[in-house]
């Protein structure tokens, strides 16, 4: 079985794609901004998906705190 739907699962606007998924989709911007309100944090969103996981740190958590939040962005 082929699956000939290329369409975003989340807003069916936009060709699914990584980047569209975790950048572009204004369903995954919701998610992100909520992510973000809930540690009252001020987050610069990065278009490259690499670029915004190795930024996703914040400055005042030490290693294993951090080690947890990158662990948030990645079931996000």
């Amino acid at each position: 079985m082929s699956i000939s739907v290329t369409l975003c699962a989340l807003c069916q606007a936009k060709e699914e794609s990584c980047q569209h998924i975790f950048m572009e989709c204004g369903a995954a911007e919701k998610v992100w901004s909520m992510c973000f309100k809930w540690i009252s944090l001020m987050f610069v969103q990065h278009n490259d998906i690499l670029t915004h996981f190795e930024n996703f740190v914040i400055s005042h958590l030490g290693s294993r705190q951090n080690l947890l939040w990158k662990g948030i962005w990645t079931a996000m």
